[in-house]
């Protein structure tokens, strides 16, 4: 699929736009790296700010009339957030309603530090699963499963293979 893809494809544009949270450098290289492999060589990733707990608002009428350009917007939270319908789930619709059908929206959960902070923890395992239940029951509503991703590592091959795996699975209506 990569070959074909990269041979006969276009380029892609694709937005990451985190959400409450900075993503260390090497966080951001490693996601670079899972996007472009997982979506083919000519995919170009812009980073964009990220947009601050309570600033939802804000941002979408700042960005309403650009969304557009991407031709896929990476809505990127943080598994160690307590994810809140009034907050993640209400910026995903919102996001949603504005790009149409003008773009792809797919949401991914970075567990790199709420992975950290239960390391070595008896019930590490039980509690992060918990909280990624809680981030799908949160999000249900608007039909987008989470995708998990772990940024604290370098990019590898599997990794990519289960995003792009996961980005073929999903597209809500």
């Amino acid at each position: 699929r990569r070959v074909l893809r990269d041979a006969v494809g276009r380029a892609r544009v694709v937005w990451v736009v985190p959400y409450s949270f900075e993503l260390p450098t090497a966080s951001k290289d490693t996601l670079k790296q899972l996007l472009v492999d997982a979506l083919g060589e000519k995919t170009t990733v812009e980073m964009l700010p990220s947009i601050a707990y309570g600033g939802e608002d804000a941002w979408l009428a700042g960005q309403a009339g650009d969304l557009g350009k991407a031709d896929q917007i990476i809505l990127l939270f943080n598994l160690a957030s307590t994810p809140e319908a009034e907050n993640h789930g209400a910026l995903v619709a919102a996001i949603r309603q504005r790009v149409g059908r003008d773009a792809e929206l797919t949401v991914l959960i970075d567990d790199s530090s709420f992975t950290h902070k239960l390391r070595g923890q008896a019930s590490a395992q039980r509690r992060l699963e918990e909280r990624v239940l809680t981030w799908g029951a949160v999000l249900a509503p608007t039909s987008f499963e989470p995708i998990r991703v772990s940024l604290q590592t370098t990019a590898d091959a599997e990794a990519a293979r289960r995003l792009e795996q996961a980005l073929m699975r999903r597209v809500p209506a």
